[in-house]
């Protein structure tokens, strides 16, 4: 993250604080948890960590005086808004999952206004209505410009015919392991379709291991296009036909502005178990499929049946496409700026 922020070159400064993070996982009861020793001692070695992290974050907001703190949540977060609130600095936070983190739902009773990335029904059991404002989820322009042209652009650049069919499998910048074990149980069914090109980005963690394992694949090793990680992501999306994807907030901004049929495959292991959430929420709205890491371990085969069920559904690929992408706020980033505003000038 640092190094991204420091390719930008929009960011006036930089400041490194301590900050500590609260493990706990969904789905483990609290004997699972209070039998994790491991997890324990790191939960009191951070709760220090947050308390130095404080005190550094105190005297920067001192020097520095702002007028406004925004705080898009996150345990780093954690520590600078608890000092602006000492300081009465006003807060202003951003939650893009349809349940707030931890981090904003300890802030929220120092925050001047909540903007949230889902209409505010979404939070009416955290935040007050009042205070809430619906804002959408920032995400980059080049998701919100995608038309048939770009389509065609994008499989030139990955020497993909403009009639074959491309399927995107996308598990983060850490990768998701289920899913890619998932990806290899149904490899040899993809690559039977002679027309299927598959962009899998597997995760720099199992990046290398995933290459061996499919290093003999022969001829058809060309129509399997695998990436530890990219920041070319808005081409791989802009070039397939059907995306599988986590179920992070931003994932689903990014797919609703590029209107893409997709297959969210949620992480029910992460804190409050938002992603599963967010994928309940575009079910009930006919926006996308669903595929559990259950029915994964199951049956892995689901995947591969799911896709060419989708790729082979011209009608319902279309009504996919049309609600997720009626679901876009294209100018999200405009909004929190307002939000700010207000905040400042209350």
């Amino acid at each position: 993250m640092r190094k991204l922020i420091s390719e930008q070159g929009t960011i006036e400064k930089q400041y490194a604080i301590f900050a500590g993070k609260w493990r706990r996982y969904h789905g483990l009861g609290t004997f699972r948890h209070l039998g994790d020793i491991k997890t324990i001692v790191k939960n009191i070695r951070d709760i220090f960590l947050l308390f130095i992290g404080f005190w550094q974050s105190f005297f920067i907001l001192l020097s520095w005086r702002p007028a406004v703190v925004f705080v898009k949540g996150g345990y780093v977060g954690l520590p600078v808004g608890l000092a602006a609130a000492l300081l009465r600095v006003p807060i202003v936070t951003h939650d893009s999952d349809s349940i707030p983190g931890l981090t904003n739902r300890i802030l929220s009773r120092f925050t001047k206004l909540m903007a949230v990335g889902l209409p505010v029904e979404f939070y009416e059991h955290y935040y007050p209505k009042s205070k809430t404002r619906f804002t959408g989820t920032p995400i980059r322009p080049e998701f919100l410009n995608m038309n048939s042209q770009t389509k065609i652009t994008a499989r030139e650049q990955l020497d993909v015919k403009e009639n074959d069919k491309v399927v995107a499998i996308i598990g983060g910048s850490l990768g998701a392991i289920r899913l890619n074990e998932a990806v290899l149980d149904n490899l040899s069914k993809f690559l039977s379709d002679p027309s299927l090109h598959l962009l899998w980005v597997v995760g720099n963690r199992q990046y290398n291991e995933l290459q061996k394992r499919v290093e003999n694949l022969g001829a058809d090793r060309y129509r399997l296009h695998i990436y530890p990680f990219t920041l070319e992501l808005d081409r791989l999306v802009a070039a397939a036909d059907v995306v599988v994807s986590r179920a992070g907030a931003t994932s689903i901004a990014e797919l609703a502005a590029a209107k893409k049929p997709t297959i969210l495959v949620p992480n029910p292991y992460l804190a409050g178990g938002h992603q599963l959430v967010n994928a309940e929420s575009l079910t009930s709205a006919e926006a996308a499929l669903v595929i559990t890491e259950d029915q994964l371990l199951a049956n892995p085969l689901v995947l591969s049946e799911e896709i060419f069920m989708l790729l082979d559904d011209q009608s319902l690929k279309n009504k996919l496409a049309y609600n997720i992408h009626s679901l876009t706020i294209s100018n999200a980033a405009t909004r929190i700026v307002t939000v700010i505003h207000e905040a400042v000038n209350k």
